[in-house]
């Protein structure tokens, strides 16, 4: 147990009779121990005296402020007595005087006691310590914008809390909490820092929070709140990146050729955040990575505007957006050949079977790419047909007209090759070209000599060969002859034999088939094809008369009884009862019979008869059925003694009015009397 012992520095009067009423003051020091704290109660006070005399033949002792003593009777020398009527203020007693008086004795002019010089005093106090109330927290971290408690452990009922919450000096909170208060919780704002915070608990004796028995310390972490961490998108920025094949003063993006190059700046996941995603999109390519902000297309191949954009999200979920930017796509596509004629002609063009020049038309048409693409080169190199030597290139005029040549002769067949560079090829050492067959003159039908050959819109160039110049067409009317024959001119409008079938079948109306309807095939050699009718098909799987024997895995008929009689399927022999069937009554062996199911109505119940008076009993009143639709038969009788007498049973019972609804009963006889309980049961239809 602890204590705490105030010894005397100095005692006056010493060496002096001390009547009753008489004081000796001493002063005290700490001498020894350890002051009680706030909340501490005394246990025992204990005074020792090294040197008194006593006197008195009676009684004899010491009253303070503090505590009263009483002291041993002719007595001398040292004495150590446990003090009485202790005031709680000793508590706070941390030294200085004391004064005490002299009670005892016989008479206020007899000497009681006398403390002798070089007496000391010596005062132990022995306290239980009052002891702090202690807690515990809800969670160890809590997330900004959220609630954290503390539940109170308290020591005494009595005691009061203080409960100081804080992050930092200036992040802090406090709370008083009164006596019998066990909870507190405190809402972390989203003002306060991230890290380790703390919850001072402060335990006092009272509400005057004066006096403080202790403190514990609670410490937790202040996490972030996911939905107060904003990312921020930065800014996005798309950059035209250029293959040398495009002439570097193009400086617009070129369908099939042109990168772009994405680059956001300026993001941030967020305070304590980390990146998640990062997703870049130009038009319908994208890329999505963990951190990456930098994104280069593929070449690209939408044209128009295409809308860049940029989302981040952050470990918590949370995303943003950057500003759209938008870029526009030109198209491009290889000079292509509009229109192509040639023929031999004279230097001035006019049309000759044996000129010595060639009339070219050629009319090339080419991608603008925003005006930037321009036609550079149309040159135009002729060889005699099936040669492969080429004379030297001539240029030719776009759209119009140009004659080249000048050494041409003979009769023989040409070629003329024509060659389109634009702007993008002419960069990228690319061109488009070719080949047309030089017509001779304006012939239609050339004829060979020695009538070996006809060509048609051609000199011919095979013996024995009729011969059509293949960038001519071929109609009928208005139907073009050449490449696929429609179905409608009598061919199957496919070049395969599937795409010819699949066509031919889906030209075809649905109809019902019947039975005389003829179903192509063909034998498994290929060499024999034929028809079955349906019938005839029918029959071959066996089938009469639309029904499929047992033998062929039918049922034989077309009805489910004589199906189920053909497959020899029974109630037996599957387990089941016949539609039609009865039992026995010895049969029901547990169990009840459902009121429902009997073949007769049947209603019960209670009544009360008074003498020979009649009373009306109904059938709705009881149990069971509430009408009959004929008179029932009906069974009364007495029920137990009432309240405990004997049985009754003295009179009969007699009924009357029996009918579909309700009867009469009363008791039988001249002489009945009192109430009787009666029981009654009906049977009927």
């Amino acid at each position: 147990m602890p204590s705490v012992v105030f010894s005397s520095s100095s005692i006056s009067p010493t060496n002096s009779y001390r009547k009753r009423g008489n004081t000796v003051t001493a002063s005290f020091y700490q001498s020894s121990g350890s002051l009680p704290g706030a909340g501490s109660s005394i246990q025992s006070v204990v005074v020792s005296f090294s040197d008194v005399t006593v006197y008195s033949q009676t009684t004899a002792g010491f009253s303070t402020n503090y505590f009263e003593i009483s002291l041993d009777l002719d007595s001398a020398g040292s004495q150590t007595q446990v003090a009485y009527s202790v005031s709680s203020a000793l508590l706070n007693f941390t030294g200085g005087s004391i004064t005490f008086t002299v009670w005892g004795g016989g008479s206020s002019t007899s000497n009681v006691l006398n403390v002798r010089t070089g007496c000391t005093i010596t005062i132990t106090v022995n306290y239980s310590a009052a002891s702090k109330s202690t807690g515990y927290l809800s969670a160890s971290s809590i997330a900004q914008d959220s609630a954290i408690g503390l539940t109170l452990n308290a020591y005494e009922d009595s005691y009061c809390h203080i409960v100081r919450w804080s992050r930092d000096s200036t992040h802090a909170q406090t709370q008083h909490l009164d006596a019998g208060i066990s909870y507190t919780s405190m809402s972390i704002p989203t003002s306060w820092p991230t890290g380790t915070a703390y919850a001072q608990l402060e335990t006092y004796t009272d509400d005057s929070y004066s006096s403080c028995v202790g403190t514990e310390v609670y410490s937790f972490t202040i996490t972030v709140d996911p939905a107060s961490v904003v990312p921020t998108a930065g800014t996005l920025s798309v950059g035209l990146v250029q293959p040398a094949t495009i002439p570097a003063s193009w400086g617009v993006y070129v369908k099939g050729y042109s990168t772009a190059k994405l680059t956001l700046s300026g993001s941030s996941p967020g305070s304590g955040s980390s990146y998640k995603n990062v997703l870049l999109s130009c038009g319908s390519q994208q890329k999505s990575s963990q951190s990456e902000t930098t994104f280069t297309t593929d070449a690209l191949m939408e044209t128009g505007m295409l809308t860049c954009k940029a989302k981040i999200t952050n470990a918590y979920g949370n995303a943003a957006s950057a500003t759209d930017k938008t870029i526009t796509v030109y198209d491009y596509f290889s000079p292509i050949f509009a229109s192509l004629a040639a023929y031999r002609c004279t230097s001035n063009g006019t049309p000759s079977d044996t000129g010595a020049y060639i009339s070219v038309t050629a009319s090339v048409t080419i991608a603008s790419v925003n005006g930037k693409n321009s036609l550079v080169t149309l040159q135009a190199q002729y060889a005699p047909a099936g040669s492969d030597t080429w004379s030297t290139a001539q240029a030719v005029t776009n759209g119009s007209a140009t004659v080249i040549g000048g050494s041409i002769s003979g009769t023989s067949g040409y070629q003329v090759r024509v060659t389109a560079i634009d702007g993008l090829q002419n960069q990228s050492g690319s061109y488009s070209q070719t080949t047309v067959t030089a017509l001779t003159s304006d012939h239609v039908i050339f004829c060979m000599d020695g009538g070996l050959n006809v060509s048609i819109g051609m000199q011919g160039t095979r013996q024995r060969a009729v011969q059509i110049n293949g960038d001519w067409d071929i109609y009928h009317g208005a139907t073009k002859l050449n490449g696929t024959i429609p179905i409608s001119r009598g061919g199957t409008g496919g070049t395969t034999a599937a795409a010819a079938l699949y066509n031919l079948i889906n030209a075809l109306s649905a109809v019902t088939p019947v039975a005389g309807d003829r179903i192509p095939f063909i034998d498994a050699d290929g060499k024999t094809a034929g028809y079955v009718t349906l019938t005839n098909l029918l029959t071959a799987l066996g089938f009469s008369n639309g029904i499929l024997p047992l033998a062929k895995g039918g049922t034989g008929s077309s009805t489910a009884e004589e199906a189920r009689s053909n497959l020899g399927i029974t109630p037996a022999n599957i387990g089941a009862a016949a539609t039609s069937h009865s039992h026995s009554g010895n049969d029901i062996t547990s169990g009840q019979i459902d009121l429902a199911l009997l073949p007769f109505k049947c209603a019960w119940g209670t009544t009360y008869v008074t003498g020979v008076s009649w009373a009306s009993v109904s059938y709705s009143s009881g149990s069971g059925a509430s009408s009959f639709s004929s008179t029932p038969v009906v069974i009364v009788s007495y029920g137990d003694a009432a309240n405990g007498s004997s049985a009754y049973g003295v009179n009969a019972l007699k009924t009357q009015a029996i009918t579909g609804s309700n009867f009469q009963v009363c008791m039988s006889g001249g002489s009945g009397s009192g109430s009787r309980e009666v029981h009654w049961i009906a049977i009927g239809t």
